[in-house]
């Protein structure tokens, strides 16, 4: 067995016992761009993939992408482009908005291990959270670059 096929066996397991499993990606020499962690497991469910980009620290992301997907898969949330998803995020921040849908790379890209498990039919959305100031990327003077939007989004979500 090759270490892609234990592993997409390991995120198996852990879909069946909770649902869902938070994969992180991070960028190295190799591969540079900006951290991301998305969801695997809504697709079975007949759910978009919930991913979040940029420099957020990962267990930041995992805890809100967990909490985001226990809602989906409980049935009080649909999170479909558009969305404003209150009450995810700590103090008195704007809600996080939902951009997309992502565009797929084959089996490697954005969300590579959900499509290795569910093939073409995997599908995602992305997280977009506010900077300090409640600026979002598309404001025109956010100028916080570490945070790229992948797919279309509504350019005022408020």
């Amino acid at each position: 067995m090759s270490r892609m096929d234990a592993y997409l066996r390991q995120i198996r397991g852990l879909i069946a016992e909770h649902g869902v499993a938070i994969q992180g990606v991070f960028p190295t020499e190799d591969a540079p761009g900006v951290c991301f962690a998305y969801t695997v497991g809504l697709t079975g469910r007949h759910h978009p993939e919930v991913m979040m980009v940029g420099n957020v620290p990962f267990e930041v992301s995992q805890a809100i992408l967990n909490h985001v997907a226990r809602d989906v898969l409980a049935g009080t949330l649909r999170v479909t482009p558009g969305d404003r998803l209150d009450g995810y995020l700590q103090g008195d921040l704007p809600p996080l908005v939902a951009a997309g849908p992502v565009a797929a790379q084959g089996d490697t890209g954005n969300i590579g291990v959900a499509r290795r498990i569910y093939g073409p039919v995997a599908r995602a959305v992305q997280l977009v959270w506010p900077g300090p100031d409640g600026r979002y990327p598309w404001d025109l003077d956010y100028d916080d670059g570490s945070q790229p939007v992948l797919g279309p989004h509504d350019p005022d979500p408020r």
